[in-house]
């Protein structure tokens, strides 16, 4: 009955510091509101355009199954995801001093991580990479040789 009730309730009011701890770390660079309901708090941020890359930090509160949330960065270029990063499971609302510091260690984990520092110097993780490059190169081989 506990767990029906708390899926009834809008995040925002089950977990009323986060949304004051998150905009005390993240409100300077004027984050995007997303939507706000009973399962999940989003808020986005365009990175900026100086790379030439449009990626997006979205930055998540989600409610799991059992009641409980997690904190989770995504940083997406159009449909591609290309890192991520979350926190641990949360079953009640912490303190503000306790959201601040979950949210700038999972910021700082993920905004440190290699793969986000190149995409900041305008490099994207391609999939297939070396292997396509030779798989192409051994069927054009192999094209001419037969």
């Amino acid at each position: 009955m506990y767990v029906y009730l708390l899926k009834k309730v809008k995040l925002e009011e089950r977990f009323p510091n986060y949304k004051n701890a998150f905009f005390a770390v993240m409100g300077e660079y004027n984050p995007t509101t997303g939507y706000s309901d009973k399962k999940q708090i989003s808020f986005s941020l365009r990175q900026s355009k100086e790379n030439g890359n449009r990626a997006i930090d979205f930055f998540e509160l989600n409610r799991l199954n059992d009641g409980s949330v997690y904190y989770k960065i995504d940083t997406m270029i159009g449909l591609k995801l290309i890192l991520t990063n979350d926190s641990y499971k949360i079953e009640d609302d912490l303190s503000y001093l306790e959201w601040v510091d979950l949210i700038q260690s999972v910021n700082l984990r993920h905004y440190l991580n290699p793969e986000y520092q190149a995409l900041k110097e305008g490099f994207v993780k391609q999939k297939g990479g070396c292997t396509t490059v030779f798989l192409f190169f051994t069927v054009l081989a192999l094209f001419f040789i037969l």
